[in-house]
C-alpha cells in the first residue's frame, strides 16, 4: 500500500494547488510539497489494520515514525477512511510509533492534524 498511498497524496495535493515533486534518487522522504509560502519534505505512511490495546477498549491505527529521517511532515494515511493526518516532525519525532486512536478518551488527540492541508502552508 506504500506506493499507492504516496500516489493518492500526490494527486490530492496537486488538486489542492500544491506543487509536488517526487525524488528520483533514494532520500529520507517520499514527496516534496511546495506552496507559495512553504516547502515541506513529506514521509508517507499507511495503515489499514486496526490494532487493539490490552483490554480491547483502545482501538487505533499504528504508524512507524522513522526516527532520524530527514522529513518535516509525517503524512499518516488511514486506508479504510481515506484520511490523511499531517503530523509535523516536532510532534512525530518524540515517538517510535504513532497511534491514531479510533475511540476512547484519546480519540481526538490528533484531530488538529486530520485532513489539515493548511499545515503544509508553513515550513516545518
Amino acid at each position: 500500500m506504500g506506493v499507492a498511498a504516496e500516489l493518492i497524496l500526490e494527486a490530492k495535493l496537486i488538486a489542492k494547488g500544491f506543487n509536488v515533486s517526487v525524488p528520483t534518487l533514494s532520500c529520507p522522504y517520499d514527496l516534496l510539497c511546495d506552496s507559495e509560502s512553504a516547502m515541506n519534505k513529506i514521509q508517507v505512511k499507511s495503515s489499514n489494520v486496526i490494532q487493539v490495546a490490552g483490554s480491547g477498549k483502545g482501538k487505533y491505527y499504528r504508524f512507524r515514525t522513522s526516527q532520524g529521517s530527514g522529513y518535516s511532515i509525517l503524512a499518516c494515511y488511514v486506508v479504510p477512511t481515506d484520511t490523511f493526518y499531517f503530523i509535523p516532525w516536532q510532534v512525530a519525532n518524540k515517538r517510535h510509533t504513532l497511534n491514531i486512536p479510533l475511540c476512547g478518551k484519546r480519540a481526538t488527540i490528533y484531530d488538529e492534524y486530520k485532513e489539515n492541508y493548511a499545515i503544509l502552508e508553513e515550513t516545518h
